[in-house]
């Protein structure tokens, strides 16, 4: 009997969803990869308030058409991504249930109850991290999908114009929130003998660790790990897993217009 068809949706992004996808291609689980263009999201629920009028061209209103449909589908589960549809029946919400789903189903939760604790905590403490970064809304950068910041808040960062807040926010992150979790997670590191981060065995928590890392340092802070070389090795370690070497490179193949993974 097969497995369940499985579907990913999120957006066109990294954020919480590359992570998702690292598990899935490394255990070689065929899936959907639907993705919603941040554009067309923002267009929708400015549509939905009145606040945007529909396109005059044929292809404009095709498109448009596309997007509405496939918002409408998921209109029903809360109005965030991403969902995870595991056949007909079964969908999952919430970025960290899906997240902890795979990550049991597919053994990247570590090799005992402590390992799996000790991801959680990691993939929360990033979770954390970008929602410190959330706080700065209105402030120095000004996000056209406020509805789903945490999914896109370094990316609204990085587009803002410059600005004395702008700065401010980059320079509370690089001095002091950017030392002070990667301390942390460069403890945890070495507690678990440096081999990654949750005990002697791959889990989600690399994964998450390594990608919202590499977001840092396209989109805020090139220099992020200069005080951190066991992480910088645990990032190494993670993008010659052969199966994450060769999906980032059908990424980049893929959407070269879109400048992945640059794009947040």
């Amino acid at each position: 009997m097969e497995d369940p068809e499985i579907r990913l949706v999120y957006f066109d992004i990294r954020g919480f969803g590359e992570p998702l996808r690292w598990m899935l291609k490394i255990k070689g689980q065929k899936f959907v990869d639907e993705r919603i263009p941040l554009d067309a999201w923002a267009n929708q629920r400015k549509r939905s308030s009145g606040g945007l009028a529909a396109p005059k061209d044929r292809e404009g209103k095709r498109k448009s058409a596309d997007n509405s449909a496939t918002l409408l589908r998921f209109k029903r589960f809360v109005g965030q991504l991403p969902l995870l549809f595991v056949g007909d029946d079964f969908v999952l919400t919430q970025t960290l249930t899906v997240m902890r789903y795979l990550a049991r189903r597919f053994g990247f939760n570590g090799e005992d109850g402590l390992e799996e604790a000790r991801a959680d905590e990691v993939a929360d403490l990033v979770y954390d991290l970008r929602l410190r970064a959330c706080d700065y809304d209105g402030i120095a950068y000004k996000s056209a999908t406020p509805d789903v910041l945490r999914h896109t808040v370094f990316r609204d960062f990085n587009n803002a114009p410059e600005s004395k807040a702008k700065e401010k926010m980059k320079d509370d992150f690089t001095n002091m929130y950017f030392p002070l979790y990667f301390s942390k997670f460069a403890s945890l590191l070495e507690q678990s003998g440096g081999e990654y981060i949750a005990g002697k065995s791959l889990t989600y928590a690399d994964l998450v660790i390594v990608n919202f890392i590499e977001v840092v340092e396209d989109l805020i802070d090139p220099n992020c790990l200069a005080e951190f070389p066991t992480l910088r090795a645990l990032k190494e370690k993670i993008f010659a897993i052969p199966e994450i070497i060769e999906w980032r490179s059908e990424q980049r193949a893929a959407t070269i217009d879109s400048g992945y993974p640059e794009t947040g």
